[in-house]
């Protein structure tokens, strides 16, 4: 990408650029037949201290010279109805599931985290960030626990940190999808974890499987919530 000076940058000083110059003395050249004796100037380089800048004095610029923005890792903290219906459907899923959730500070800047029968999600984090955030700790709690109902583990590929990632983050970038709330950080996630096509293949099963046991589940808390709901203008007992 190309890159623009940031003109607030104080400028890195010391390094040594190459000119070119004319001595001050004439020479003189012995005489012979052909050339007369006569004074000439020798060109020669020389070195004088110059202004430079360091990458680190420079930010990104597009073809266009525009800075772009920085990409999100994680979704927008605006509040959203429709996630926060889903969220109360997936505490109660979660609950059934013997798993506590709980809404603790974050303490290294974390959105969120699994620890066993236990999903936080920072007290900070709110709308569909929220949502999203939960189902990828639950999909933590489903795959990467041993006593998850979709338990994946044994091989060093399976249990590393960046696999159990992709794992989670698809599953919630599927579920957040399904429902149609807006899913646009998870590349951006994924590639800090080094994933790639071929990764999501490769773990594509297991993903769509937890996905939809987590939509399955959701959707029938739903329907049990809105039967037990009266009816618009019903009569009261």
């Amino acid at each position: 990408p190309l890159k623009k000076k940031i003109e607030d940058k104080p400028a890195a000083t010391g390094a040594w650029s190459a000119t070119k110059g004319d001595s001050e003395e004439p020479v003189t050249t012995e005489p012979t037949d052909a050339t007369p004796g006569e004074p000439t100037k020798r060109t020669f380089l020389r070195f004088m201290a110059v202004t430079v800048f360091d990458i680190k004095d420079t930010e990104p610029m597009n073809e266009k010279g525009e800075i772009p923005e920085t990409p999100k890792w994680h979704a927008d903290n605006e509040p959203n109805e429709l996630a926060s219906k889903l969220l109360k459907y997936g505490k109660e899923l979660a609950d059934s599931m013997g798993i506590k959730v709980t809404s603790d500070a974050s303490s290294r800047g974390e959105q969120g985290y699994s620890a066993g029968d236990h999903i936080n999600i920072s007290s900070n984090v709110t709308g569909i960030n929220e949502f999203g955030t939960f189902i990828h700790e639950i999909a933590h709690e489903l795959m990467h626990r041993e006593n998850g109902m979709f338990y994946v583990g044994g091989d060093r590929d399976t249990n590393s940190k960046e696999t159990k990632e992709l794992q989670a983050e698809s599953v919630s970038f599927v579920v957040v999808s399904h429902y149609g709330l807006p899913a646009k950080h998870q590349p951006t996630y994924l590639a800090l974890w080094r994933a790639n096509k071929d990764a999501v293949n490769k773990n594509l099963s297991v993903i769509q499987k937890v996905a939809k046991f987590i939509i399955t589940e959701i959707d029938k808390i739903q329907a049990e919530d809105k039967s037990e709901q009266p009816a618009p203008n019903s009569p009261q007992v």
